[in-house]
Parts: structure tokens; sequence; C-alpha cells
């Protein structure tokens, strides 16, 4: 893949575990890999503040066009 992706966890998740999220880090190049901690599966609601800022950032940092 050759696009800028954020891959976004959440400390709790039983859907998708954390070990499972950094794997799809490592397997993706130049990735981006962030952890909300004291969140499930539902970090958009649970936390979504954190989660709002983080992916407000992360298309902030990569909308500039090379």
């Amino acid at each position: 893949m050759k696009v800028s992706t954020l891959i976004m966890g959440s400390q709790y998740d039983s859907v998708i575990p954390v070990w499972m999220q950094l794997l799809m880090h490592k397997k993706i190049q130049h990735s981006e890999f962030v952890v909300i901690r004291n969140t499930a599966h539902i970090a958009k609601l649970e936390q979504k503040d954190a989660f709002n800022r983080i992916l407000r950032n992360f298309l902030k940092k990569h909308s500039k066009v090379s």
C-alpha cells in the first residue's frame, strides 16, 4: 500500500485484540499505530474526544500534497 494508513486500536478490544492491531501495523509499511487506552471495541463512542483528536491530527499531517 502506498497510502497513509492509521491503525487506531482500543486497549481492551476483544473483537480485534491489540496483538492483532499490532500485527496489522507491522504488515502495512509506514503505517501509524495508536492505542486508545481504557476503551473496548467502540473507541469512537467511548473516548470520542481522543478519537477525533487523533484522527484530525493524522488527516492534517497527511493532507498536504507532495
